[in-house]
């Protein structure tokens, strides 16, 4: 057979080939089938072609394919060990000055509690709670005073404990992102806690089976939060000192050893629970027994956390465990053509959003300020009964502050009492979604084909016709206003991107929209819904009962009277849930941007053909035709 007989015969089934590995695309029947294909067109063109270029073709391809399907062919049973044996304590031996940081911080608060509990007997009310302190004197009186320990079923106990143990811990961390002052913050009023919890005790004459009662649980309990804490700094000194690396790079490598130490207490989590869930109840337990329990329980988080990395990696490495799962470059590659799975589009979506992310604190903050002075003007009569927070159950601690956190934003979207909330929200929706597409418009910039010029006024009356089109959802009651927008939401985002995008082949706008909804619905829709929940706890972090306590802190020292200081608070509150609302609006659309051009790919197939022009340019290169030419 001729080579070019061989290069027309064949050529489809490479340019498929060469598609799928290009985009990452693994439908593992037809990729199995292509190469095993390819590969025998390697054997046949080293048979009779092999001092042509077409051999040296299909080796590279043969070789491009086979190294991205086998090269993380790696067991999970021994990425998992690779996970548990070295990436997490090699996290720990490199953050060892952070953990070491965070213990001395944690004690230094607890030296704080017990010293300030010691000067003021009302300290413990304040670090404690005033109900909790006498449930405990009652159960003192009654002869069981750590009876709180059984005053539950041991599952409901179990995961109530290590639920709260996992939000302690998330926060403690996540405060480092600002600039390490939050972790320290949080370490020490945990450390302060603890302190005044023994104190209190110690008043009573039981310091010491307090010690061994609450030592059980609390020595993967405490040792948790203060790792946790440990990963905090880590996270926020990648901020504060970036070293050679640019702030972004640095934060990356920062976040990315954070989470592999959090990673590491996941057991240690469910295994605090569980002591404190089931064993620590049994106070009749022998004291021998359970301070062994304590001793071997120290001993194993010092042994995995400090020792086991101390040995192991000591003067190993010279990079850090995070670079090695960045690229040199911290770059990413949108690759706005091609078909993109979720988790592709997940993946750009908060790419982008880490890059602009400083771009809306500022604006964000300016348009929250106006919208509460505004608020504030129109409903200054009954400001502070209208938007007062109601009473909330207790739902446990997480339970708790996602239900007040919604509370407060369900007052703010109450449209039917207060018309004028219509006007609001929609106005400052509109504001940040613009500056979402502005940021689009700059990011690829050079990418005309993808994104057109910004005219800003024209582009801002469009976006604020459709928000406010899509706050009319809010005038039902709160269930089926959230339902409906959810529902909607991608329709309502590919209405407003419709007016920011390019018309590619001379579409029109109700063209655009339509190709986005057949292909694009139910992909967005899925994104929109995970984006919902990765949103609920930022808003939830954003108006925590830590939030409460530090506007408390900081307006208690300013001297007013007490209605204006309900006011203060309420506009504080107002501001912040209004601010983080802001400042996640952005991610819906950028993944509605991704989802966009990933639909238009699915309708056209306009890379595909592009990438099939350019095989043959690219066999002209490696010198396949020249026979013909010949």
């Amino acid at each position: 057979m001729r080579e070019t007989e061989f290069i027309d015969q064949n050529k489809e089934k490479w340019r498929s080939l060469e598609q799928m590995e290009a985009d990452r695309t693994k439908d593992p029947e037809k990729l199995s089938r292509l190469f095993i294909e390819a590969t025998n067109d390697l054997s046949y063109s080293k048979s009779y072609y092999s001092n042509r270029s077409i051999r040296v073709y299909l080796n590279n391809l043969a070789l491009k394919v086979h190294s991205s399907v086998y090269r993380n062919r790696q067991s999970t049973w021994a990425r998992i060990k690779k996970l548990w044996t070295e990436q997490i304590p090699r996290a720990y031996f490199e953050s060892r000055r952070s953990v070491l940081l965070s213990f001395l911080i944690f004690f230094a608060g607890v030296f704080i509690g017990v010293f300030s509990a010691h000067q003021d007997p009302g300290f413990i009310g304040l670090m404690l709670g005033e109900d909790y302190i006498a449930m405990t004197m009652q159960n003192i009186e009654e002869g069981k005073p750590f009876g709180v320990y059984a005053s539950d079923s041991h599952m409901n106990l179990f995961a109530y404990i290590t639920l709260n143990n996992i939000r302690v811990s998330f926060v403690v961390f996540v405060l480092g992102l600002f600039f390490m002052i939050g972790t320290v913050g949080a370490l020490l009023q945990n450390g302060a806690m603890l302190g005044a919890f023994h104190y209190m005790f110690y008043e009573q004459g039981l310091l010491g089976d307090s010690l061994i009662t609450v030592w059980m649980h609390g020595m993967p309990e405490i040792s948790a939060i203060i790792l946790a804490g440990a990963a905090g700094l880590e996270l926020g000194k990648g901020l504060v000192f970036t070293n050679s690396y640019s702030r972004k790079e640095s934060f990356l490598l920062g976040a990315k050893k954070g989470v592999l130490m959090i990673i590491g207490l996941i057991p240690v989590f469910f295994f605090a629970g569980f002591i404190e869930g089931f064993a620590t109840r049994y106070t009749q337990m022998p004291d021998a027994i359970r301070i062994l329990f304590i001793v071997l329980c120290g001993l194993f988080m010092i042994s995995y956390f400090v020792i086991m990395p101390w040995r192991r990696f000591k003067g190993v490495y010279r990079s850090s465990v995070a670079e090695e799962q960045i690229p040199d470059s911290a770059e990413h590659d949108y690759r706005l053509h091609g078909i993109k799975k979720h988790g592709q589009i997940f993946s750009d979506t908060f790419a982008l959003f880490s890059s602009t992310f400083s771009q809306y604190i500022l604006p964000a903050m300016y348009i929250a300020t106006a919208y509460v002075a505004a608020l504030w003007m129109a409903t200054r009569e009954d400001f502070i009964e209208r938007f007062s927070l109601p009473y909330v159950p207790d739902l446990g601690s997480f339970f708790t502050g996602m239900a007040r956190a919604f509370v407060k934003v369900d007052q703010l979207y109450d449209l039917a009492s207060s018309p004028v909330l219509w006007l609001l929200n929609g106005t400052i929706a509109a504001l940040i979604i613009w500056m979402g597409l502005r940021q689009l418009g700059t990011a690829f910039a050079q990418e005309r084909e993808y994104v057109r010029p910004v005219r800003s006024i024209p582009l801002l009356l469009w976006v604020w016709g459709v928000t406010m089109l899509a706050h009319v959802l809010f005038f039902l009651p709160a269930p089926y206003s959230v339902i409906l927008m959810l529902l909607g939401a991608p329709v309502l985002l590919y209405a407003a991107l419709s007016g920011f995008l390019p018309r590619p082949g001379g579409l029109g706008y109700s063209h655009v929209l339509q190709i986005a909804m057949r292909h694009g619905y139910g992909r967005l829709l899925g994104l929109v819904t995970v984006l919902f929940l990765c949103c609920c706890l930022f808003l939830l972090f954003f108006n925590s009962g830590l939030t409460d306590y530090l506007l408390s802190v900081i307006w208690g020292g300013f001297r007013m009277s007490e209605e204006t200081f309900q006011s203060v608070m309420l506009m504080s509150n107002i501001f912040f849930t209004v601010w983080s609302l802001l400042m996640v609006i952005p991610l819906f659309i950028y993944a509605s941007f991704f989802s966009f051009w990933s639909a238009y790919e699915i309708e056209t197939a306009s890379h595909l053909h592009a990438s099939v022009d350019r095989i043959g340019i690219r066999n002209k290169a490696y010198g396949i035709l020249r026979e013909e030419m010949d």
